[in-house]
């Protein structure tokens, strides 16, 4: 008697049910960690860098107007920057406040309280400025400003700074743990494919052995069948007988040929396509520059020097490199070529990047002549100085494009 595959075949059945029904809780268990980290880690880390920066801009206003306040006229009334400095101070308050919500689980609780007291000693400071000059004492103000305020706005631009960088390596600790979630489901999930293809494979084989078994039974008992039957045919028959189955201009072509350094500065030259966290910018500036200049960018200057994390995430995983720049000359609010050159050589040192427009806010048949008229004062400046230009690429140490987009 041939055993039947049926009981067999239901252990099979009920085994590989429970495995599945494992594998399903335990992805489902991942997918629930993955799903918390993305809400209340990375989410929250990227709202918070997003605060941060909104500060980090405020602070650099403050910082220029500060700067303008310390380099404008002396008849000029300090006074008559009070109105944006308190309108800056509520904007900063507004963020700080709603950042403090929001301060990521990674941030010890001192960093912020620090910030907080660095703010206040600021603001405490900035007070006084302000005081002495509607007290008309203009030169105490200025002084006061250049001591204290301006050391204290470069403090604490440094410490948001800080904060956004720590926030920006959360995130990518975070980014790896969701990789490594990710790879783990991943590789369980080819090895449980590969288990369930094993299994088919050893359950098809079972059953074409037990088919095979029993095949051969019927072909027996056919066979025995048909010798019966042709006994039974020869009986008779002795009875019988015993009983009878997009456009760069030809100038941008003619500069690269000339051997300068072209890289991206964003398709649109506006103010908020920066916040968008897919920021389809980069790719499209990359797509015109690769069809009309046969090169693929390395270097990328953000468009009013704003970037978020998610920016820079996608210059990361494009292998381009951001460059923003630590000498301005402001030149886009002045016409006076010795004012831009005086503003560039104050500033300047080894390894600095120089910031100078030949457009205005994506404009680029606006009238720079005042550039074309700084641009001697200022390379006569930087030999005076023992400095000499280079090309971005050469800075770094790094090529100037990339072998593909």
């Amino acid at each position: 008697m041939i055993k039947s595959p049926t009981l067999r075949l239901l252990l099979g059945l009920l085994v590989t049910l429970a495995a599945v029904a494992g594998f399903s809780s335990y992805t489902l268990k991942q997918l629930d960690g993955l799903e918390a980290l993305q809400t209340q880690t990375i989410d929250l880390n990227r709202h918070d860098s997003l605060l941060l920066l909104r500060v980090e801009s405020d602070l650099n206003i403050i910082g220029l107007r500060l700067r303008d306040m310390m380099r404008g006229p002396a008849k000029e009334q300090l006074i008559e920057y009070r109105t944006e400095i308190d309108r800056l101070h509520a904007d900063l308050q507004d963020a700080i406040e709603e950042e403090q919500r929001l301060t990521p689980e990674t941030r010890r609780a001192d960093q912020h309280a620090e910030l907080i007291r660095a703010l206040k000693d600021f603001w405490q400071s900035s007070d006084a400025v302000f005081a002495a000059a509607n007290a008309g004492h203009q030169q105490a103000a200025r002084v006061l400003a250049s001591t204290s305020l301006f050391g204290q706005q470069a403090a604490l631009a440094a410490r948001v700074s800080h904060l956004l960088e720590r926030n920006n390596e959360a995130e990518r600790l975070a980014d790896q743990k969701v990789a490594s979630i990710y790879e783990g489901v991943e590789r369980d999930l080819y090895a449980f494919l590969a288990a369930t293809i094993v299994a088919i494979v050893l359950t098809s084989l079972y059953l074409i052995y037990s088919n095979r078994q029993t095949f051969e039974r019927m072909e027996s008992l056919s066979r025995q069948r048909q010798e019966e039957a042709a006994t039974d045919s020869r009986l008779q028959t002795l009875l019988e007988l015993k009983h009878n189955y997009e456009g760069v201009s030809e100038g941008a072509k003619a500069l690269l040929a000339d051997g300068m350094l072209l890289g991206g500065h964003s398709y649109h030259h506006d103010q908020w396509r920066w916040l968008d966290p897919r920021y389809p910018e980069l790719q499209r500036t990359i797509d015109a520059f690769k069809h009309q200049l046969g090169e693929c960018p390395r270097y990328y200057r953000p468009p009013h020097g704003q970037r978020t994390p998610f920016m820079s995430l996608l210059l990361s995983r494009r292998h381009m490199k951001s460059v923003t720049w630590d000498v301005s000359a402001g030149d886009w609010a002045t016409d006076d070529p010795a004012l831009i050159a005086r503003r560039v050589l104050g500033d300047v040192g080894p390894g600095s990047v120089i910031l100078l427009h030949d457009g205005q806010d994506g404009d680029v048949d606006a009238d720079r002549s005042v550039i074309v008229r700084a641009l001697p004062m200022i390379l006569d400046g930087l030999r005076a100085k023992g400095l000499h230009p280079v090309r971005v690429d050469e800075l770094v140490g790094q090529p100037a494009y990339l072998d593909s987009c």
